[in-house]
This record gives C-alpha cells, sequence and structure tokens, in this order.
C-alpha cells in the first residue's frame, strides 16, 4: 500500500471571455448550461460537468461539447478567442480571470473538487531526497496556494 501526502486543493471555475457572454448569455443556473457551447478536456470521457451546492448538495449538467482537446491551455485559449464556455482548474485559468479576459459565472457553485497528492511506496525508510521533495512541495502549496482565493 503507498503513502499519500495532499498537497493543494484543486477547485474549478466555469469561465468565458465577456464578449461570448454578450452574445449568449450568462446562465443563471448550472442547467442553463446545456444551452451552451461546451470546451471539454479530451482526457475526461464524460461531457457532464458536476457541482455542489453551498449546503453539500450534489447535481450535474450536460453541457454540448463543440470542442475536445486534451490541453487545459488550449481550451483556455479558445475560451479567451470567444469560442465557448470552459470548465477548468483555476489554477490554469486564474491569470486570465485577473486580466478580465475570462469572467466565471455561476461560483457560487463549488466545481472540480480534487486535491494534488504526492504518492510514495510505503516503507520507513524512504529516501531523504524524495521526502525533502515531498516536504518542499508540501511547504510551497501549504495553506492557499497562489491560484486560489483564500
Amino acid at each position: 500500500m503507498p503513502g499519500a501526502r495532499r498537497l493543494a486543493p484543486i477547485t474549478g471555475l466555469v469561465s468565458a471571455s465577456p464578449d461570448y457572454w454578450k452574445s449568449h448569455g450568462k446562465p443563471k443556473t448550472p442547467d442553463d448550461l446545456a444551452a451552451h457551447h461546451g470546451m471539454h478536456y479530451s482526457n475526461r470521457t464524460s461531457t457532464t460537468w458536476r457541482y455542489h451546492t453551498a449546503n453539500g448538495r450534489s447535481g450535474s449538467v450536460r453541457v454540448p461539447a463543440i470542442l475536445q482537446a486534451n490541453n487545459g491551455d488550449f481550451l483556455r485559449d479558445a475560451a479567451i478567442a470567444g469560442r465557448g464556455v470552459i470548465l477548468q482548474p483555476k489554477f490554469i485559468c486564474y491569470e486570465a480571470v485577473k486580466a478580465g479576459l475570462l469572467e466565471p459565472v455561476l461560483t457560487r457553485y463549488k466545481w472540480i473538487d480534487l486535491s494534488v497528492y504526492a504518492i510514495y511506496p510505503n516503507t520507513r525508510n524512504l529516501p531523504r531526497r524524495i521526502r525533502a521533495f515531498i516536504d518542499f512541495l508540501a511547504e510551497l502549496w501549504s495553506g492557499c496556494p497562489y491560484w486560489e482565493d483564500c
């Protein structure tokens, strides 16, 4: 059984360019996303976006795919160009949001609730360089990662 150490939370944003929202209207509920042009990460097999409400209820919405790619930066750039709506981890799109190139919506919902973990062999004698690297990452991302608004 391997060992694991949680390093950082991963949350997501549903966003598109301000021009896209002007042309297509902003969704008021997650279900409204079903009428939008979704751009999806192709390493996921589903076009369904999952979320949690503030009171902990879970839900999902199928967002029709107009574009799929296995590169989050490419999808972010396509959204900036006004091609459609993305659901991406904040660490991929936070700079574009700060610059006003992407505008998040439905922010009261929690999208993509994952974590980054360091996985290592479960041994009493973990090599020092591995332990040092894991400790370095844990320190780097301790508290609030640079891409989050904590």
